[in-house]
């Protein structure tokens, strides 16, 4: 498990670096509003790619038992509904495009339906690399992907392409991961289609589908709301903001979850010591989530002014509001996918159900209050969220919700102390330079977190020094 995680956590970390990277250079060569066009164009193709799958692949990797004809079978289907979609996407891009009064959008959205093909094709290698826990294998294709796209849509926003360098970075991305997922499996479909062998695969797939189609379209309701309420321009500044917010998810804890989902899956049978298992990572993503989150709102002012100079201010200011909502994203995940992998779909889609009666009128009423109303009001959600998570866990597995909370606010509470003092520290420091703040915010907080794990003992900071002891002290 170990040398599973430490793999992901090395693909996704030097993968997120790189785009990270490569996306400052991108914000200064391009203005809001071209990242607003490419918001718009994104969002919606992300929403509709999610038919091609319609839970198959998570259903590949959760039965324990699969072959030939379940992945041959689901390969066709996703290819077909690839196409599908791809032409929809293509002569639906003018209507959409007049819709949102903007012009630019429909050879964006026209160029961009190629990726419901190139990702359809993508579905079944992928997710046979997750199955067989082939995580060094992801970690290079996620490297090779991001570099290689990077570069490209660097030279071309260089050239002055505006945002065709964001269009062609994600169509290279794309082909380049559809490549190496088909090399790295070692995999190639058959004809093959088996009604018999995709029943299993939809009886927990639909529910999985619908919970994801229900939660995705509540979720990126704010894209399709700004976009039509408020300039381009501010739809780019929140696209910037939501960009490096999910850079920061992966970061604190998407390998642990990534890695969790197969790993969880083989001990759905054995529920104790799935719960031993739960445990343990749930003190881990934690610790790191609140860490993390805490850091960034003290340092997001001054980090962005030095990346992004003073004109992705408002920016700023909607990413640090962001840090407070998606410090309980992680620990939701992983409560998440301990649940759908005990093969629970059925709760799975009543808990995605009860999650977008929280969210809807959040979404509906906050952004007619404006952006930074919503986003408070998203922390609430988001909090509330994951109290509801817990309570299914529960039911899953012996763990009850009071100890899951308790350990989970007992890391935030210590990251909230460590950032007041370190924001008690900057008042006594002053303006100085922006490098100067950066260095000392970072050195202050991490220090106090630190401590406070230590006068604490905590179980994650235990977890991670016999995690380096056993793989990196003994080999120095």
């Amino acid at each position: 498990m170990v040398k599973h995680l430490l793999w992901d956590m090395t693909g996704r970390f030097g993968a997120q670096l790189v785009s990270l990277l490569l996306s400052f250079v991108l914000t200064r060569l391009l203005t809001p509003e071209d990242f607003g066009v490419a918001g718009i164009a994104m969002v919606l193709i992300f929403f509709s790619s999610l038919f091609i799958d319609i839970g198959f692949s998570r259903a590949l990797v959760q039965k324990k038992e699969t072959g030939q004809a379940e992945y041959s079978s689901v390969f066709f289907l996703n290819l077909l509904l690839g196409i599908l979609f791809t032409v929809i996407c293509f002569f639906t891009a003018k209507p959409l495009a007049g819709f949102y009064d903007l012009p630019r959008l429909d050879p964006v959205l026209k160029v961009l339906s190629l990726l419901f093909f190139i990702n359809s094709l993508s579905l079944v290698p992928g997710s046979i690399l997750v199955k067989q826990m082939k995580f060094k294998h992801i970690a290079i294709t996620g490297l090779i992907s991001a570099w290689a796209s990077g570069i490209a849509g660097i030279v071309l926003a260089l050239k002055g392409f505006g945002v065709w360098s964001l269009v062609v970075q994600y169509l290279i991305a794309a082909v380049l991961a559809l490549i190496l997922n088909f090399i790295f499996a070692g995999w190639r479909p058959i004809l093959v289609w088996s009604r018999t062998a995709l029943q299993p695969l939809w009886k927990y797939g639909s529910r999985m589908f619908s919970a994801t189609i229900l939660g995705s379209t509540v979720s990126r309701l704010d894209i399709f709301i700004i976009a039509k309420l408020f300039p381009a321009a501010t739809l780019g500044f929140y696209t910037r903001a939501q960009s490096i917010d999910s850079t920061v998810k992966s970061f604190s804890a998407g390998s642990i979850t990534a890695v969790f989902f197969p790993a969880a899956a083989r001990l759905q049978d054995d529920r104790r010591t799935l719960s031993a298992f739960f445990r343990k990572y749930l003190h881990v993503v934690s610790f790191l989530s609140a860490g993390l989150s805490g850091f960034l709102y003290l340092v997001t002012p001054d980090l962005f002014r030095v990346l992004f100079t003073e004109r992705w201010d408002m920016a700023a200011g909607y990413f640090q509001i962001m840090c407070i909502a998606g410090v309980a994203w992680p620990m939701s995940a992983l409560m998440v996918s301990l649940i759908s992998a005990t093969g629970n779909s059925k709760i799975y889609l009543r808990l995605e159900l009860l999650r977008i009666m929280i969210q809807l009128p959040v979404f509906i009423f906050g952004l007619a209050a404006g952006i930074a109303t919503f986003l408070w009001l998203f922390v609430a959600a988001r909090l509330l969220s994951m109290v509801l998570n817990s309570f299914f866990v529960s039911k899953e597995i012996p763990i009850k919700t009071r100890e899951q909370l308790s350990l989970i606010f007992l890391y935030l509470f210590q990251a909230a102390i460590a950032a007041l003092l370190t924001a008690g520290i900057m008042e006594f420091a002053g303006d100085g330079s922006r490098m100067f703040r950066i260095g000392l915010i970072t050195i202050s907080y991490f220090l106090f977190y630190l401590l406070a794990q230590a006068l604490t003992k905590t179980f994650a900071l235990k977890q991670l020094v016999i995690l380096y002891n056993n793989n990196f002290a003994t080999r120095v």
